[in-house]
């Protein structure tokens, strides 16, 4: 299967996995109605437990700004219920089986390994950016910032999404 790059301000990939309910969420439920940031954890080391942490502690105002928060896993649904319960994880996280997302949203670092990568998409489907820090609070300070000056963030939408 050929891929296109990742590019800013082009439309973000399709992406579809279950989640820890074990419903599937698809990019399509999103991209063209609400502002979306995913962010993916190869694994469940320090830095990803901490930087699900602070999206967390920042899940409310997310919320009322009307943008959704995704995690995106190759852990199965069954260990990410575990995972969200144990740290008290308010947003989806979503199962990559077979590293579909990670190979897509191109999450790899040296050697090929999985890397944690954010990812901060317009409500109309839009890349905006791609943050690779490795500096965990930076992905949720620049995803919020970024949020702030689209013109997406905190739009009025469909209240479906925040029930």
């Amino acid at each position: 299967m050929l891929q296109k790059a990742l590019e800013l301000g082009k439309e973000a990939p399709y992406f579809a996995g279950p989640c820890s309910t074990g419903k599937v969420l698809r990019s399509t439920d999103y991209f063209g109605k609400v502002p979306l940031v995913l962010f993916f954890m190869p694994s469940f080391d320090s830095q990803a437990i901490r930087t699900a942490k602070l999206f967390n502690e920042e899940f409310v105002e997310f919320r009322q700004k009307r943008t959704i928060v995704l995690g995106v896993s190759p852990s199965k649904p069954e260990i990410l219920k575990r995972f969200r319960a144990a740290y008290h994880i308010a947003f989806e996280i979503i199962y990559d089986d077979g590293g579909v997302m990670f190979e897509t949203y191109k999450c790899f670092g040296l050697l090929g390994r999985p890397v944690g990568y954010t990812f901060v998409i317009s409500a109309d489907g839009v890349l905006q950016a791609i943050n690779k820090s490795g500096n965990y609070k930076k992905h949720v300070s620049d995803s919020k910032k970024l949020l702030q000056e689209s013109k997406s963030y905190g739009l009025k939408t469909s209240d479906s999404f925040f029930d």
